[in-house]
């Protein structure tokens, strides 16, 4: 894909509210380059919302595995030691 199909593309997922992950799985570019086209386009309030949503969602998934792994490692302590 040529780089100027590959801006349109990206500009056009950009707008109906895609993340720079979700685009980045379908248009191979570099995050900065993708960051640098992109900076001008603007999201609706319900595209802001989904976005901080996925976050909030990523944020919760690596609170509860540090947990599972601090919980494991906690096991494995008092079961070398105990």
């Amino acid at each position: 894909m040529l780089k100027i199909e590959e801006k349109i593309k990206a500009l056009e997922l950009r707008r109906k509210g895609l993340t720079y992950k979700e685009i980045l799985k379908q248009v191979p570019v570099a995050k900065s380059t993708l960051s640098l086209w992109l900076r001008e386009v603007g999201l609706s309030k319900t595209q802001k919302q989904r976005i901080t949503q996925k976050q909030i969602k990523a944020s919760q998934r690596g609170g509860d595995t540090r947990i599972q792994l601090g919980l494991k490692l906690s096991l494995y302590l008092v079961g070398s030691f105990g």
